[in-house]
């Protein structure tokens, strides 16, 4: 993060002394680096809200970053940027994120499916800085074709940051159809029955009622498949709380 990096005031014997109330260890190897980077990420949330936190947060995102600045050619470079990316947007840390997600984004590959989640964080982060036009290109790239053929967890990822980014513009349409793009996603049901019910409130927010009724019946199908499956207590717990939403937006769709 290069605005953390030029507050770096010296490099003595492994420790990379920043101005901002913190210090960065650098380890001998990409493998203990990165190890502690997930501890220093781990610590993170023990630390009460504030400026402390924000320090703390900063500190894991640069102990990330200096495995792809310092080992390019790792294989987890990319993947560093995009944990300090993730930390740093998700600790309220826009500008930091934005950055972080532009470096990791300059060394992503195009078939890398890293590049499609930094995207995401970007065009999240951009359009918190009130750049709608530059987020909206970075939500280009994050779901250019070829999304469905990428590992579940990047499609999540990517259709939620997209159905956010839909709904706080007002798109309500928009943030359906990734969002049943989402329900469409891997084996669990009850995760997919709860994407297409957010599907549901999304149609809701747009007027759109046939659209709603379509979706309400997809939703029985899925439920009806759920309860032919063996579920965990958990799962079977979460499916009966969201066969009650499901009335529940069927009774306010149907009038």
């Amino acid at each position: 993060m290069k605005r953390l990096i030029v507050s770096a005031i010296g490099l003595y014997s492994g420790v990379l002394l920043a101005g901002a109330g913190f210090v960065v260890q650098i380890k001998p190897t990409a493998n203990e680096q990165w190890t502690y980077a997930s501890e220093l990420r781990s610590r993170v949330t023990r630390v009460v809200p504030g400026d402390d936190r924000y320090a703390a947060a900063k500190q894991a995102a640069m102990a990330f970053e200096q495995i792809a600045v310092r080992w390019p050619n790792d294989r987890r470079a990319t993947v560093a940027y995009a944990a300090a990316a993730k930390l740093l947007f998700e600790e309220d840390l826009i500008p930091d994120a934005e950055q972080m997600c532009e470096e990791g984004l300059a060394i992503a590959s195009g078939n890398d499916p890293l590049q499609r989640q930094l995207a995401a964080i970007r065009g999240s982060a951009l359009l918190r800085l009130d750049k709608s036009d530059d987020a909206e290109a970075a939500f280009a790239v994050a779901l250019r074709p070829g999304l469905a053929s990428a590992d579940d967890f990047t499609q999540l990822y990517v259709w939620n940051r997209a159905a956010a980014f839909a709904s706080a513009r007002k798109q309500h349409g928009r943030a359906a159809e990734y969002l049943r793009s989402a329900s469409q996603v891997g084996s669990n049901d009850v995760q997919r029955i709860g994407y297409l019910i957010r599907a549901v409130e999304a149609d809701e927010n747009a007027s759109d009622v046939d659209a709603a009724k379509q979706d309400l019946q997809r939703l029985d199908v899925l439920v009806q498949h759920a309860r032919g499956s063996q579920l965990t207590a958990a799962d079977a717990m979460s499916l009966n709380r969201l066969v009650s939403e499901i009335e529940r937006h069927r009774k306010k769709v149907n009038g």
